[in-house]
């Protein structure tokens, strides 16, 4: 605690008060003393009991507004803890939810793409039909008497079986269509979440 020297208004003696003190009384006549400081000099009236007590009552305004407005800080700072923990919350359940989702899909594989089950597709389709048109010429070499026939049999399977690969490459890429378009949404609603979350720790740190 600080000593700080100051002179009475009323008899001009010298005085030591302590620099947090507002009001101080003249230990040699007595007269009440209003006390404003700085912390290194001060600055002293005589106060009368009207102005002692507006004074008084200035100060402890002055008072109030300052616990008010730390105390609503410490509400929004509260408020912004909160909405911190709740988004913390909703991220840790998305990220359960999308990890359920996804063994869903997926079944412990990797990620479709489209792309891949397309070629895949094609090329199942290009070897069946090349192996097919090869076993046709072979067959039809080998039996001139039922060629036409046999020929007719190969090419029909040969459209079977590209039929199917078709049919299923268009049901995987339906799925990986479908899984993307899901796992967009889990992504749009996280990076919303994370935005939210940036935001309140941004504004936190600033109250600080």
């Amino acid at each position: 605690m600080k000593l700080l020297p100051i002179l009475c208004e009323h008899c001009s003696a010298p005085i030591r008060v302590p620099d947090h003190v507002k009001f101080a009384t003249c230990q040699h006549c007595g007269t009440r003393l209003q006390i404003e400081s700085d912390g290194e000099q001060a600055r002293v009236r005589v106060l009368d009991e009207l102005n002692e007590s507006i004074a008084l009552v200035s100060v402890q305004a002055k008072d109030v507004t300052n616990a008010a407005q730390m105390l609503e800080r410490e509400s929004i700072q509260l408020r912004m803890r909160n909405d911190i923990l709740r988004l913390e919350r909703d991220m840790r359940e998305l990220r359960q939810a999308w990890t359920r989702e996804k063994h869903r899909w997926l079944k412990g594989g990797k990620e479709p793409v489209v792309t891949f089950a397309l070629s895949a597709a094609v090329k199942h389709a290009f070897f069946i039909s090349f192996g097919s048109i090869a076993a046709s010429f072979l067959v039809h070499g080998a039996l001139q008497d039922d060629a036409s026939s046999t020929l007719r049999w190969v090419l029909i399977a040969t459209a079977v079986a590209v039929a199917l690969i078709v049919l299923v490459a268009v049901l995987r890429i339906r799925k990986a269509r479908q899984y993307w378009r899901v796992r967009a949404r889990y992504k749009h609603r996280w990076d919303s979440l994370q935005h939210q979350l940036d935001w309140c720790n941004a504004q936190l740190d600033a109250f600080r």
